[in-house]
């Protein structure tokens, strides 16, 4: 007959056993879910940091000209 003391332990390394278990599942569907997620982003059609400056410097250009045209009447 096993003491309490080694059923205490068997106890103990089953849940520890199960704790790796289920921090190595949630570190898997971790992984997952962002490259699922990656992948989508890629397909879509966005905007680069580069495309969306030059654009913003293009319409400040042509406000300041509008600007320009208006006061020059």
């Amino acid at each position: 007959m096993r003491t309490p003391q080694n059923v205490l332990e068997g106890l103990g390394f089953a849940a520890n056993s199960a704790l790796g278990l289920g921090r190595g599942l949630q570190a898997e569907l971790r992984a997952f879910v962002l490259e699922k997620i990656e992948q989508k982003f890629r397909k879509m059609d966005f905007v680069t940091r580069e495309e969306y400056e030059e654009l913003r410097l293009m319409v400040e250009e042509l406000r300041h000209e509008q600007e320009t045209r208006r006061t020059d009447r």
